[in-house]
């Protein structure tokens, strides 16, 4: 069916006049009704086609639309419309085997979601769906998502969502690793999920100067939204490419994005090619020895040395010299932990 509002509302218009018996409707009843029905609803008149309700009717009787049985009556020139049942209409028409599918892993993909704040009206749509469909509980579920059940500070999110979208200033209390807690007046600008972490990014206030500044969720001990504060809108920052040059979330304002060579494995190449390390990531260069160089364009941080890691001998760094040696030293030093005698 089409997913087209003005051709949804065309439908229901036509399906009104299909189902009264009361009189008859010609081809310029029709038109008239899906008109005054478009004009309803969007305030403009734009005119209905003749074509467009042909195609509509088309539409409806077919197996892809509602399967409408419809009964066209000879008034001399003239034809008028209806239904061939008085009793049926396309709202009470069942739904197909298709569309009973479609529907039911629908739902088995938002319940995924009913455990996340701010969704907790996930559950009574589900359970309304499952009440429709006659779904049992023990429905086997197709879709996996790669969530982390036990993030500490998750409880916050709701709490966050709603200080960004009704521009609330806030005060957390911090915990950072291995310190004693720190206070915080936060003006909270952006939600960001990376590798099963959250963390919020907002404007803090010091000494006048105002600066960037990213908390994760699960270091945040208390949140209390401060009444009295004006909110310091982010006029600044388009978070969308605030992260394009980066991996993960980390990012130094004085650093500018570099060139960066990785000779790989050509065994690695196809996971790459189907999930690549960095949106800046180029064509990889063929070495026809089985190794590839590939080159990246972006900000070096701590994420991006990980992820690197991450791949083991298959990758090596060619250039920077500085990220190279960097790597080097910290694959030494794991090294020597590993050839101690245990």
């Amino acid at each position: 069916m089409s997913t087209n509002k003005h051709a949804i509302i065309r439908y229901q218009a036509l399906d009104k006049c299909f189902s009264n018996f009361g009189r008859e409707f010609f081809m310029q009843d029709l038109i008239d009704a899906c008109d005054k029905a478009l004009f309803d609803y969007t305030g403009v008149l734009d005119g209905v086609k003749r074509r467009t309700v042909f195609d509509d009717i088309k539409f409806m009787e077919s197996e892809a639309g509602f399967s409408i049985d419809l009964v066209r009556v000879k008034h001399g020139h003239k034809v008028s419309y209806r239904y061939n049942d008085c009793h049926f209409s396309i709202n009470k028409s069942p739904i197909s085997d298709a569309e009973f599918v479609q529907i039911r892993n629908t739902v088995l993909m938002l319940k995924r979601f009913s455990g996340l704040p701010n969704f907790e009206w996930i559950e009574d749509v589900s359970r309304h769906l499952e009440a429709c469909l006659y779904m049992s509980n023990k429905e086997e579920n197709v879709v996996g998502f790669d969530s982390n059940p036990y993030l500490i500070g998750f409880n916050y999110f709701s709490i966050l969502f709603n200080a960004i979208i009704n521009k609330l200033v806030l005060k957390i209390v911090y915990k950072p690793y291995y310190k004693k807690n720190l206070i915080y007046e936060i003006h909270p600008y952006y939600l960001k999920e990376y590798n099963k972490r959250w963390f919020l990014f907002g404007c803090t206030e010091y000494a006048g100067n105002k600066s960037l500044a990213c908390f994760p969720l699960d270091r945040i001990c208390d949140i209390e939204e401060l009444t009295c504060k004006n909110y310091l809108p982010n006029d600044e920052i388009d978070f969308e490419d605030y992260f394009s040059d980066i991996v993960g979330v980390s990012k130094d304002k004085k650093q500018q994005p570099e060139k960066v060579i990785l000779r790989v494995e050509g065994k690695t190449i196809p996971y790459l090619l189907t999930k690549p390390l960095h949106g800046s990531q180029k064509k990889p260069k063929n070495l026809e020895n089985g190794m590839f160089d590939l080159e990246l364009n972006l900000i070096i941080n701590y994420e991006f040395e990980a992820l690197i890691l991450s791949y083991g001998e298959s990758i090596e760094v060619i250039s920077p010299i500085e990220l190279r040696e960097k790597l080097k030293h910290r694959i030494s030093s794991l090294l020597k932990k590993y050839e101690q005698c245990r």
